[in-house]
This record gives structure tokens, C-alpha cells and sequence, in this order.
């Protein structure tokens, strides 16, 4: 004997014994009282349940509540992952200061960028906009100073 017929065998037993429950839960349904406790009965046995089952009785509602919905998962995704964010989409203006003879990055930032803002940082950003060090200064240069 193979394998195959005796897995095929216990499979033909499985549902005769199934077909035999359900023939069984029919009859016993149809021989109760039609009540909800029998009908209740009759579920717990077969382990089946209704599915509910919905229905759009407004169109134009469920495509507002759809819209809605879209609207609120595209703001608060948005707002998660900071594309909302204005700094970047602002352009950044900048003067331009010709370089004297004796200037340097610190007198620079002295003079051009705002009082409350550390020098250190100020010196960074300047050298970092023009792509210069404070040897590289030379008089006649021009430098791009950003508007804070």
C-alpha cells in the first residue's frame, strides 16, 4: 500500500464525518423550535458565524468621509516627516561685502551679523557660505554675508 491511498482514504473519512455532522445540525435544526435559543444552538455547534454585512446607503457622504479621511492621513503624515516645514522652502539673501585691508572673518561678523548672535557662530557661517578660511582673506575679495 502507498501513502497516497491511505492519506486518500483519510480524507475521504474526514468528510463523510463532516457531511455527517452537517447532515446532522440540518435535521436537528429543522426538528426544534424555530426560536433563537435553537438558532443559537445550532451556531455554537457549527461554529459559524453571520458576517455583517454593510452598505453605503449615501454616496456623496461616504466619498466626503473618504476625502476627510484622505486629508487628515496626508496632514498628519506630512507633519510627521517635517515637509511642512518653511525654513526650506525659503531662499536664503545674502550682501555682498568687499573685503578692506586689515578686515578679518571676526571684524566681519562684528560689523555685519546681528549683535545677539555669538561671534563663533557667526565666523562658521560666514566661512562656511563663502567657502574660505580666515588665511585665505585678501583685500578686494567680496563675500556673501547672509541677512539674518
Amino acid at each position: 500500500m502507498s501513502f497516497s491511498f491511505v492519506k486518500k482514504a483519510l480524507k475521504r473519512e474526514q468528510m463523510f464525518e463532516k457531511a455527517l455532522d452537517k447532515e446532522y445540525m440540518f435535521v436537528y435544526y429543522k426538528n426544534t423550535k424555530k426560536n433563537k435559543r435553537s438558532e443559537r444552538v445550532v451556531r455554537a455547534m457549527t461554529n459559524t458565524r453571520k458576517k455583517k454585512k454593510y452598505r453605503i446607503k449615501s454616496r456623496v457622504r461616504f466619498t466626503i468621509f473618504i476625502m476627510v479621511l484622505l486629508l487628515m492621513t496626508i496632514t498628519a503624515a506630512n507633519a510627521v516627516l517635517g515637509f511642512s516645514d518653511a525654513d526650506g522652502l525659503t531662499e536664503q539673501e545674502y550682501i555682498q561685502v568687499q573685503v578692506k585691508s586689515g578686515d578679518t572673518l571676526w571684524s566681519i561678523a562684528d560689523e555685519y551679523m546681528p549683535e545677539d548672535m555669538d561671534r563663533r557662530e557667526s565666523v562658521h557661517i560666514i566661512s562656511s557660505a563663502n567657502d574660505v578660511h580666515a588665511s585665505q582673506l585678501y583685500p578686494g575679495q567680496i563675500l556673501d554675508i547672509p541677512v539674518q
